[in-house]
């Protein structure tokens, strides 16, 4: 009789939990419902003037222009670093890398196996994923190899990729013989899988991110689609470098045309599969590189002054176009200068997903006052730099920069420079003699940033 009692007091309380489960499901599903997917396609290596919509004359990349001409162009795009690792660490947290030890890039030797995003800094996936996002990181890695740096451990749900900083575009021949082999051998959320194909990596990528999306168009979901492509080695299918232009005809270059062809033809496999899926209207598509091209795969940076891993134009200015319907106009420019910092503030306040990290200030801005024309001022009054003994400050017209310069005997030796990228956006004429004024505010605004920044 005791538990009957007990049964029927119960009742009613287990109903009103039940109904309040319910409801939060409800108001967390409907939360969600209207939500925009968003993904990140991120390149690698690629020269500034090697996609069609950045002007180039001989690279055919149409699928990659649409996301420029259906979306907004960005003319005066910076990454935070001239290198893949620090580059990428700071897209993923918004916050300039050196704040938090991440300055240099990943190698695989030992002293780098401990480093890495650190655990409490918080990436743009761990916001998503708070906020009920499903999220994936898929291709490369490359900010953290231990556990606890690893994608599964910083945000992603999910994660199929490297978790080094190259590989070969085929299958490896042999298993991994110690720790550093293996973190180019691809994996699964930990798993590392067995390299028995031949299938292109840059295909791999993309066909596991299409099953991905579809296995979740019902949620809304953060993908960071971090191809290998067009980093080194120089691995071109076959087939493709029967169809290389003529009037290439240097053979790394030859081979980069195929490469990013195959690249492009990738993005256009994805954004056709959202298209079948009807997510196209309501996905934010963001593409840029990570770093200004390299020699090493005869990219080209145009009139840009530098490559990869310097602080000059061509090694931190970048490609880079958003794409959102219905929220960003098509075919439009944006010329102010942005970062790569500003990706995630951007990304978190188009889908009003909350940032978790108030005591860690963010350096990155939201865009989207700017582009939709709310704003009219400047998004960012400096930008700063800093990679090994390089060391950059771009505030207005004017970019102050120290480089090591290789002198007539051989050594190389830090030079001062001073540019008006205004005037002279090719960095042609060192103007350091003429203003110092100007060179000594620039170099002092950097020292106190400097300040700031972890000690390596």
């Amino acid at each position: 009789m005791f538990d009957k009692i007990k049964v029927m007091l119960l009742f009613p309380l287990l109903f009103t939990l039940s109904s309040h489960i319910h409801a939060s499901s409800d108001v967390q599903n409907n939360h969600l419902k209207d939500k925009p997917n968003v993904i990140i396609i991120l390149v690698d290596d690629a020269g500034f003037d090697d996609f069609g919509f950045q002007g180039s004359a001989h690279f055919d990349t149409p699928n990659i222009d649409k996301i420029a001409t259906q979306g907004m162009t960005f003319t005066e795009a910076y990454v935070s670093s001239n290198v893949c690792s620090p580059s990428r660490a700071g897209l993923l947290t918004g916050r300039y890398q050196q704040r938090f030890g991440m300055e240099k890039n990943m190698t695989r030797f030992p002293g780098d196996f401990a480093r890495g995003i650190p655990t409490d800094e918080f990436t743009i996936a761990q916001h998503f994923q708070a906020s009920g996002y499903k999220t994936a990181a898929i291709g490369k890695w490359h900010v953290g190899y231990q556990q606890e740096f690893q994608p599964n451990s910083k945000g992603f749900d999910y994660f199929f990729g490297l978790l080094g900083g190259h590989r070969t575009y085929f299958k490896h021949i042999e298993n991994p013989k110690n720790i550093a082999d293996k973190y180019n051998y691809l994996q699964r959320n930990g798993e590392i899988l067995p390299e028995s194909n031949t299938e292109y990596v840059t295909n791999l990528l993309t066909d596991d991110a299409i099953e991905y999306i579809t296995k979740n168009k019902h949620n809304p979901f953060f993908m960071y689609l971090s191809y290998t492509a067009v980093h080194t080695p120089m691995d071109a299918e076959p087939e493709r470098l029967s169809n290389v232009p003529d009037e290439i005809s240097n053979d790394r270059r030859r081979k980069l045309y195929a490469m990013t062809k195959s690249l492009d033809e990738n993005v256009g496999k994805l954004t056709q599969a959202l298209a079948s899926m009807k997510l196209d209207k309501n996905t934010i598509i963001v593409f840029l590189n990570d770093n200004g091209g390299p020699t090493s795969n005869a990219s080209s940076n145009g009139k840009l002054r530098g490559t990869k891993g310097t602080h000059f134009q061509g090694g931190i200015r970048v490609p880079m176009a958003i794409k959102w319907p219905g929220h960003i106009q098509p075919e439009t420019s944006y010329h102010q200068r942005v970062s790569s910092l500003d990706l995630l503030p951007t990304l978190l306040a188009a889908t009003n997903t909350p940032y978790l990290a108030k005591q860690l200030p963010l350096d990155g801005v939201n865009l989207m006052p700017y582009i939709q024309q709310q704003k009219t001022e400047k998004p960012h009054k400096s930008l700063f730099f800093k990679f090994w003994s390089g060391r950059a400050h771009i505030k207005g017209d004017w970019k102050w920069l120290v480089a090591k310069i290789e002198q007539e005997n051989g050594q190389k030796k830090a030079v001062e420079f001073l540019f008006n990228i205004n005037s002279d956006p090719y960095e042609t004429t060192n103007l350091i003699k003429q203003y110092p004024h100007i060179k000594n505010r620039l170099k002092s605004e950097w020292e106190n940033w400097n300040k700031e920044l972890i000690e390596l």
